[in-house]
């Protein structure tokens, strides 16, 4: 008797949260429809967080190959004197100095390593490029990924509601035929075991159908209703 209280209470407790799923299920009546694909991916690729940072990163790569080129003037050091006199007595007379001094020193191990540095920033860009045709590559892929678990999930939510109505028909006669005596209480609890089971499975799916729905509109940075 205490195993039939259990299943009552979860038949009312279905009945009270039937109303919160309804709009849920509504929404869920849904098939997969190729031409919001690559709305969706325009969103994603417009959107989703990560796709800034791998740009940017490329950015930085071929600024960094930029100066790395310009580095060698690194290389140079130019030097001037000033000086404030500009005339000096000796033995043949006056000798005029210039006013300023120029000079050059130059740093010819730092220019070696030059183009070595040049081919490292290439790679480094070479590599920031691929990393962000990959992430684009991924974005779309992904795309189709988490819509097509959400549309599977919407199924497999179908096929679980119908399965929580066909219980309950069956439970509601089983339970018509035990008060009337026409079965025994071992075959009503196996009919509302059948349907508190089923029931759960719906609840679950229910469950996925929402957190699938959510991962696709992370992606995609807007509600799904909103994609048309």
């Amino acid at each position: 008797m205490g195993g039939l209280k259990k299943y009552l209470l979860v038949f009312l407790f279905y009945l009270l949260t039937v109303s919160c799923y309804a709009q849920l299920d509504a929404n869920a009546a849904t098939a997969w429809n190729d031409s919001l694909v690559p709305k969706m991916t325009e969103l994603a690729l417009k959107n989703f967080p990560l796709n800034e940072t791998y740009y940017n990163r490329k950015v930085l790569a071929d600024e960094n190959l930029f100066q790395t080129k310009l580095s060698w003037l690194n290389s140079l050091a130019f030097t001037y004197q000033y000086n404030p006199s500009t005339t000096s007595s000796s033995q043949t007379g006056q000798v005029t100095f210039p006013k300023f001094g120029v000079g050059l020193t130059v740093n010819i191990g730092s220019i070696f390593i030059v183009p070595s540095r040049i081919n490292q920033a290439k790679a480094e860009l070479s590599i920031a490029e691929a990393d962000y045709r990959n992430h684009l590559n991924y974005v779309r892929a992904e795309v189709v990924r988490r819509y097509a678990n959400f549309i599977r999930a919407v199924d497999l939510l179908r096929v679980r509601s119908q399965a929580v109505d066909d219980c309950e028909t069956s439970m509601r006669m089983a339970k018509h035929k035990y008060e009337n005596g026409e079965i025994s209480l071992d075959e009503y609890n196996k009919e509302l075991r059948s349907y508190t089971d089923n029931l759960e499975r719906k609840v679950v799916a229910q469950g996925d159908v929402k957190y699938h729905k959510a991962t696709l509109e992370e992606l995609i940075g807007v509600k799904l209703e909103a994609v048309n």
